[in-house]
């Protein structure tokens, strides 16, 4: 499993992953995952073109990071969310989490503060 930064700044966070999101993915990228993400406290988008499953385990990492920004008074979304990781996403019931769009201008828009 892969994590890149695409965009960190004071506005937003926008990373990617790529892999499995399954026990050895969450255990190489988690450390990284919740800095860039529930650490930061920033409007959060996560590009999923690349993950092609996820499991519980994945789903809690995720769902954690997702809760921490709540609190936070932000939200993050999943973007470009392949089928069958959408599928599992939807019966966990974790459908308010991905982007009505896959815009990614669009989605950045959503997630950004106006003036």
């Amino acid at each position: 499993m892969n994590i890149r930064v695409v965009n960190e700044n004071d506005a937003l966070t926008h990373i990617a992953l790529e892999g499995r999101l399954d026990t050895a993915g969450v255990q190489d990228i988690e450390l990284h995952f919740l800095a860039h993400t529930a650490a930061r406290g920033k409007p959060t988008l996560i590009d999923m073109r690349g993950v092609e499953y996820v499991s519980s385990l994945g789903i809690r990492l995720i769902l954690s990071a997702m809760q921490t920004l709540k609190k936070k008074g932000t939200k993050g979304l999943l973007f470009a969310v392949q089928p069958l990781v959408k599928e599992t996403l939807v019966l966990a019931g974790l459908d308010d989490l991905l982007a009505s769009s896959d815009n990614e201008e669009e989605v950045i828009r959503s997630l950004t503060p106006r003036p």
